[in-house]
């Protein structure tokens, strides 16, 4: 997540411009520009007002998550990485994200079953293609301490998450365009790498581990 924000203008594409130019520059017709961007990160600003009461309540996304609102989103899913979230995106990188227990491999359905990366489930290892769900928190989240991953340490997905609370408890909005999240996720060589090292660790082709998935029972967690 460090990288995303280090590299904040290059990565601009990842946002949804109109929640953007709401959270930075509410009363002006302007177009947030890429050094007013810069800047709000380099001062605190951008962090200040994902933090501020009239965006949502978005304390939970920064600080130790204890609200309800907090809660209801850490508890439905976890927090997805954005393939820029990694200043190298290769093997190497990857493997010591999973070592160290922050992320794991995961699969995405929506996006026509392509590999992608999350925060780690608990109870779960470097390889994880049952889709995340409420039914399994994240190994990083507890109802008193909320999260323990500071916010260099947190997939972007986590700290642009905005939870609704309760307007609508089990929904969050995103400052990320998911749209360019899913055409990073899905270019040839990013798949290409995590299909790599999902062979490693598994010492099966990811497709023929699709189709093992595929098989199970409705209802049943597969093997991996």
């Amino acid at each position: 997540m460090k990288h995303f924000f280090d590299n904040i203008v290059n990565n601009r594409l990842y946002f949804d411009e109109a929640n953007l130019q709401k959270l930075l520059k509410p009363n002006s017709l302007d177009p947030l520009t890429n050094q007013e961007l810069a800047t709000a990160v380099q001062s605190g600003e951008f962090y200040e007002k994902l933090k501020s009461p009239h965006c949502a309540k978005r304390t939970c996304v920064i600080e130790n998550i204890t609200t309800e609102r907090g809660k209801t989103c850490c508890e439905q899913s976890v927090c997805l990485h954005t393939v820029a979230d990694f200043e190298n995106f290769d093997p190497k990188e990857i493997e010591k994200s999973l070592e160290n227990g922050t992320s794991s491999i995961t699969l995405n359905e929506k996006w026509g079953y392509s590999l992608t990366m999350r925060a780690r489930r608990e109870g779960k290892g470097a390889i994880d293609l049952t889709n995340p769900s409420g039914q399994t928190n994240c190994a990083h989240f507890n109802n008193k301490a909320g999260c323990n991953l500071t916010i260099d340490q947190r997939p972007t997905g986590g700290v642009l998450l905005v939870p609704m609370g309760k307007i609508e408890p089990r929904k969050c909005t995103m400052i990320i365009n998911p749209r360019h999240a899913k055409t990073e996720w899905n270019r040839k060589d990013v798949q290409q790498t995590l299909r790599t090292t999902f062979l490693r660790h598994t010492g099966t082709k990811f497709e023929d581990a699709l189709r093992m998935q595929e098989d199970m029972q409705f209802g049943h967690e597969g093997r991996f």
